[in-house]
């Protein structure tokens, strides 16, 4: 299945990211609830861009959500690199587990590089016990970089090419 991806606004997104739903109860961890409220309140104030990916009945199939960054790589003398940073991605309940990240990843990096292809690094903040996002990360090319606290790791990757 092929995403159509649009930048969202408040004018034609708000209400379907208002009921946007990537969690499967009540018994889903904090950190999940925490990616719907960023979504369903925020996103659209807070982050610079803000992507929807619908399906091919224009339901509202996925999110993401990043800024312009300067990123500090920590070593002996780091300099600020031009960069992103990735505040959210994620699936609404019924595209999960049927290995659609990678392609919304891509089609983020694609905007990405549209906007602004002499930024080349991605960092991303995830939490310690979400295996899933960090294995879907660590599918796109983004790696533990350094702890952001006891509970979230930053990754670090490049916004990759496009396949010729």
């Amino acid at each position: 299945m092929a995403f159509k991806r649009s930048i969202a606004t408040q004018a034609l997104d708000v209400d379907d990211l208002a009921a946007f739903s990537c969690c499967t109860g009540a018994d889903d961890p904090p950190w999940i609830r925490e990616a719907e409220n960023y979504i369903r309140v925020a996103a659209l104030r807070h982050a610079g861009f803000v992507l929807a990916f619908r399906d091919d009945h224009g339901v509202l199939a996925a999110v993401s959500a990043f800024d312009l960054r300067d990123i500090h790589i920590p070593m002996s003398a780091p300099a600020p690199q031009p960069g992103w940073h990735l505040q959210v991605l994620a699936l609404a309940t019924g595209y999960q587990g049927k290995e659609h990240s990678a392609d919304i990843f891509m089609q983020t990096f694609d905007e990405m590089r549209a906007i602004a292809s002499e930024r080349v690094l991605v960092t991303a903040n995830v939490h310690n016990q979400h295996a899933v996002s960090i294995a879907a990360a660590a599918r796109v090319g983004l790696t533990y970089l350094l702890p952001k606290d006891e509970q979230y790791t930053v990754l670090l990757g490049e916004v990759p090419e496009p396949p010729s």
